[in-house]
């Protein structure tokens, strides 16, 4: 009896496909076995959707080119694709529950770490506010360690120039004090009271005179160097104002740069999208895993059975020829022995009948 089997729309179909279920095995099975392998790869097919989105996503933080963006993430939502069909066809539904678990253990890590490749580009994408205001807050303090590591330097240099401008001002302070008790005395107003260019007047004239040569010598030493200093502050705030600009400029975050600020923001709203990503790509595993073995199940097992009946009796096919062309071959050897002991044993009479011919004419032509 022919067996009836049932009509499908051209999406249930591609949805079947996306399964990874045979076609002309499960046209045979009930409808409520359909219907299940039509969610599973509807659930893949979901899946497969998100893995091109969340490759959109990571491949625009790495390419330029859109047309290149596009293309890499539509090679990689075929491979999610295929990975996710082999998974769920690779599964058998069950009573040993148990036993297809602990079997579908390596599938499911492999399903958890999709899960993981999947996710982040799209957490990223979620929380792009978020990330820009971390990194541009990370960029501002890399720019302000430059400006405290670089202030150090120049606030010292800038302490030596006070040191030596206090100096000389000390100086020309007491340089102008010389001169006030110089002038004091030659006008009689203080000292010893007597007016004019006495002893005393050029005493301290000279006192003050010698001192005012030496202000100006140190003046003319410190202006050298205070002028050195700051040459060496103008370097160091060049090099500081470069360096800014450098980070300014090349400080581009790529897609490792943003999963690592997306770590330090938030660490739960994160495992939360992640366990949304595993349930979905475990979904369809643990779909079939749960599951009683079904028609279709069924309809594997046998069409398995009569694959393996079928390799039997070839393998047995196969053995029988081998044995008969084992014992053709056998057959031959011993007919081929057998032909070259009676050729030994024709030509061993030949070689005595010529012996016994040969002897025979030596007697003959002796007693002639």
């Amino acid at each position: 009896m022919k067996q009836k089997t049932n009509e499908l729309s051209k999406t249930a179909q591609f949805f079947l496909f996306s399964s990874g279920v045979s076609l002309n095995l499960i046209k045979q099975c009930p409808q409520y076995e359909i219907n299940k392998y039509i969610s599973i790869g509807v659930t893949i097919l979901f899946t497969t959707l998100l893995s091109s989105l969340s490759a959109y996503f990571a491949f625009s933080y790495i390419f330029e080119n859109q047309y290149l963006v596009v293309g890499a993430s539509a090679l990689w939502a075929g491979v999610i694709f295929n990975l996710d069909r082999y998974i769920v066809s690779s599964l058998s539904s069950g009573t040993e529950k148990k036993n297809n678990f602990l079997k579908a253990i390596p599938r499911l890590i492999i399903a958890i770490l999709i899960a993981f490749v999947i996710s982040k580009p799209i957490e990223i994408k979620l929380f792009k506010n978020e990330i820009n205001t971390y990194l541009e807050m990370q960029k501002l303090e890399t720019i302000n360690q430059k400006n405290k590591q670089y202030s150090a330097s120049i606030l010292e240099i800038q302490n030596q120039k006070d040191e030596l401008e206090g100096k000389l001002e000390d100086k020309i302070i007491k340089r102008d004090a010389y001169y006030s008790e110089f002038k004091c005395e030659c006008d009689g107003t203080c000292g010893t009271g007597i007016k004019g260019r006495g002893s005393e007047c050029e005493s301290r004239q000279k006192k003050y005179e010698d001192y005012k040569a030496e202000v100006a010598m140190f003046k003319l030493k410190t202006d050298s160097v205070i002028t050195s200093l700051s040459g060496q502050q103008k370097i160091i705030r060049n090099k500081l104002d470069n360096e800014i600009q450098l980070i300014k400029n090349e400080f581009k975050p790529g897609l490792f740069d943003r999963i690592r600020a997306l770590e330090q923001i938030d660490k739960l709203a994160s495992i939360f999208i992640l366990l949304i990503f595993i349930m979905i790509e475990t979904a369809p595993i643990l779909t079939k895993l749960l599951s009683s073995k079904g028609p279709y199940e069924n309809l594997i097992e046998k069409s398995d059975l009569s694959f393996e009946a079928q390799l039997q009796s070839l393998k047995d096919e196969y053995k029988y020829q081998r044995i008969k062309q084992n014992k053709i071959k056998q057959a031959e050897l011993e007919l081929e022995i057998n032909n070259k002991e009676t050729e030994l044993k024709t030509k061993m009479i030949n070689d005595a009948h010529a012996r016994y011919q040969k002897l025979q004419n030596e007697l003959q032509n002796k007693n002639f």
